[in-house]
């Protein structure tokens, strides 16, 4: 099917995803044109037309900043009606995909990003839609304990998200409370995983049972949808909720950085990242930091300040922005200057909470806002 306009592309999405919920059904193969459709949310700094100078290939078509794109072995549709989110359509097979949306976000100064989606994003999908599973896939970090590397759930149904919850919620004092040693040390070993049940993926269901119209959503935490269902409208509106709740915590993040030409205090507040497991190796975790490579992609050269302190002045591997860094074992902060983009400090947020403590929190402002 040719596609000139939204319309014709939603039709196409919405014929792929009836096709494919019924073949998966029937246990029959997907056909390659028959793949599950696939969303993914860039943010953008750049004019679409610079893409020519990747080598992408880009057609406009009929509809205002609707776009037919060929990059390598992939093809997408990209609506870039929004100036900074882009989204971008594929139909082809999550290998091809998601290959080529990494290699045009992961060039140096590429002034393109993921939608890096912090835990709270995550769990108010999971608590405001029926529960289909939750993934805790641990994507590695040479700073964790090899158990830990190894730690991933990949489950249906509701149940493990509220073993997590119940995780999350043992507390020290709990133990402190108990007497019975076998409970006891249950709780303790649950405490040495409490900090790395992050969550990677959630998989709900949003229908209308009066209807019968539904989607099989699973939301990924750097900006992926899949979906399989009946009705791609449902699917929009949860993209979107999933961008408002976004753009909410970016312009929290944007109206409280720095301005060093202010005589307000408040003005000069940096964004604190408090984390409840601290870091047990700091010089490793520095150096893992700004080792220039996915997923923080942060450049510069750490100096120790203190027995217990990093200082770091910083540069943005993907947008070139200049930021400076403290850390200690319990916590990091970030000198954020005003003008520069909140996407650096979703990104960071959220691959701490995926690689060293998925209980870590921003503060945000004089007002000390939480991002979870």
């Amino acid at each position: 099917m040719e596609v000139t306009n939204r319309a014709e592309l939603v039709e196409l999405l919405e014929v792929n995803m009836k096709r494919s919920y019924e073949d998966i059904l029937d246990d029959t193969k997907l056909e390659p044109e028959q793949n599950i459709p696939k969303t993914y949310i860039i943010e953008s700094n750049l004019n679409v037309k610079y893409l020519k100078n990747l080598g992408i290939q880009i057609k406009s078509l009929e509809d205002y900043r609707l776009y037919h794109i060929k990059f390598g072995e992939a093809t997408y549709y990209l609506d870039a009606i929004d100036d900074r989110f882009w989204i971008f359509y594929s139909l082809q097979k999550s290998e091809i995909s998601d290959k080529y949306i990494n290699k045009l976000i992961s060039p140096l100064k590429s002034r393109l990003d993921n939608l890096w989606l912090p835990n709270s994003i995550l769990k108010s999908l999971l608590d405001n839609y029926t529960i289909r599973g939750v993934a805790t896939k641990f994507i590695g970090s040479p700073v964790v304990d090899e158990e830990s590397n190894r730690l991933s759930i990949d489950s249906l149904g509701y149940e493990a998200y509220e073993l997590i919850k119940a995780i999350n919620e043992i507390s020290e004092e709990d133990l402190r409370n108990i007497t019975n040693e076998k409970i006891k040390r249950s709780l303790k070993n649950l405490l040495k995983v409490k900090n790395y049940l992050r969550l990677s993926k959630a998989k709900i269901k949003f229908e209308d049972e009066e209807n019968d119209e539904f989607v099989l959503e699973d939301v990924y935490y750097w900006g992926k949808f899949t979906v399989k269902g009946n009705d791609i409208n449902k699917h929009f509106k949860i993209v979107n909720r999933v961008l408002d709740e976004y753009k909410d915590k970016l312009n929290l993040i944007e109206s409280s950085l720095i301005d060093i030409e202010s005589d307000n205090i408040g003005d000069k507040t940096p964004l604190l990242y408090e984390f409840k497991k601290d870091i047990e190796d700091l010089e490793a975790f520095v150096s893992y930091l700004t080792s220039l490579k996915q997923p923080f992609k942060i450049f510069g050269i750490p100096m120790k300040v203190e027995e217990d302190m990093f200082y770091i002045s910083a540069v943005d591997l993907h947008n070139g922005d200049n930021f400076d860094l403290e850390i200690t074992p319990w916590w990091i902060r970030m000198y954020l200057p005003k003008g520069s983009c909140g996407n650096t400090a979703l990104r960071l947020l959220t691959n701490l909470q995926q690689t060293h403590d998925a209980n870590t929190y921003l503060e945000v402002g004089i007002n000390e806002e939480k991002i979870k």
